[in-house]
């Protein structure tokens, strides 16, 4: 558990908080390490330390839900190690006891069907009891009209029939979706036969539909680059930024949130404000920092690189080479490789033509003389 919730706890503030999320998180490791064993208790005070560190460099609502993620997962990760440790230690006892349970139910059906039999037959007159008036010899319920036989009511619990399915349903989802995300960490950038031999590994154990996990394999993929290339950009648009606007105002960090709109890039507008007075103070009160080339270490980052260095059709072709095809596919089985080649390298023209037509030309400006 402590493995996954670590680099879940890294990717979570990374996500939330760039470069400053990733000190965050070394700084906190360092004070409470988590080691492969750590006890919930331990696993709690690292939340509560990462939580005390964020506060101090975060707005408050960006603090609270960053906490409130890790908190949920790592509740998660706790109901998940119990349902492994209670099916390990009760599948000796589910197996010895398998025949106990089945020759119960069987006594117990036959007892109902003895019931039932009883209700269906008529009762002897021997054994019935005189009823005053009647006379001796002749039953009184044969004097009487015959009565409409109904069936025995019997009252069925159907809360508990349409709960239990429901779930059962909702754990099983939790279940693939805790499957995926480990497949994910394992496989940050899986190209298609990975995904088809996973989905199919799900299929067989939760008897799900393969093209559905598939899709929500592919889906997450998608958006975990975007969310890499819009985090990337989004620092470099900042840093540029503050270098032409030092003492930025209100209104020109209104406009350059709408320059990245443009871009149409993934992000909460109180995440750029706060990012953007982090990068002022730090310029402020530190040397600059010389603008290095960008660190490749993943297969994201390289897949990026791809798209930055070569042309659309280029791209395809690669892509399609190392079975990342499906990433340049939409719903309808056609290409979009412009998806992320536009979110890339968006279209300087195109982006000119939208910030004039917004009258952002001073953005325009600033974008030509650099």
């Amino acid at each position: 558990m402590a493995n996954t919730f670590g680099r879940f706890t890294q990717k979570v503030l990374v996500q939330h908080l760039g470069d400053s999320g990733e000190d965050l998180f070394i700084r906190a490791h360092a004070k409470k390490p988590l080691r492969e064993n750590a006890s919930p208790e331990e696993v709690a005070d690292f939340i509560r330390l990462t939580e005390k560190l964020v506060s101090i460099i975060a707005p408050k609502e960006t603090a609270s839900e960053i906490i409130h993620i890790l908190k949920t997962r790592a509740s998660e990760l706790r109901k998940r190690d119990a349902e492994d440790r209670t099916r390990r230690t009760s599948a000796p006892l589910q197996e010895g006891k398998a025949a106990e349970v089945e020759m119960l139910t069987r006594s117990i059906n036959d007892e109902i069907a003895g019931f039932l039999h009883g209700l269906k037959s008529p009762q002897p007159a021997s054994q019935a009891g005189q009823v005053a008036g009647a006379k001796p010899g002749v039953s009184p319920v044969q004097d009487a009209e015959p009565a409409e036989s109904k069936p025995p009511e019997c009252a069925q619990p159907e809360s508990v029939q349409t709960d239990v399915p429901q779930l059962a349903g909702a754990v099983l989802t939790a279940n693939i979706d805790a499957e995926i995300e480990v497949f994910l960490q394992k496989f940050p950038l899986p190209n298609e036969v990975d995904i088809t031999d996973f989905a199919k590994y799900l299929t067989f154990k939760y008897e799900k539909d393969t093209r559905q996990i598939e899709k929500e394999i592919v889906d997450r993929v998608r958006d975990e680059i975007k969310a890499v290339i819009s985090r990337s950009k989004i620092q470099n648009e900042i840093q540029e930024f503050l270098t032409k606007y030092p003492q930025p105002r209100d209104d020109d960090i209104d406009d350059f949130i709408r320059y990245l709109k443009i871009l149409k890039l993934s992000f909460r507008e109180e995440d750029i404000r706060s990012q953007v007075e982090r990068e002022r103070l730090y310029r402020k009160f530190n040397v600059p920092k010389k603008k290095m080339a960008p660190t490749i270490t993943t297969d994201i980052d390289k897949l990026i690189q791809r798209f930055k260095s070569v042309d659309k059709e280029s791209i395809r072709d690669v892509m399609m080479q190392q079975g990342l095809g499906y990433l340049i596919q939409n719903e309808s089985g056609g290409e979009s490789v412009n998806d992320f080649v536009e979110l890339v390298s968006p279209d300087a023209s195109e982006v000119k033509n939208m910030l004039e037509g917004l009258g952002l030309k001073h953005l325009v400006r600033d974008k030509e003389e650099q």
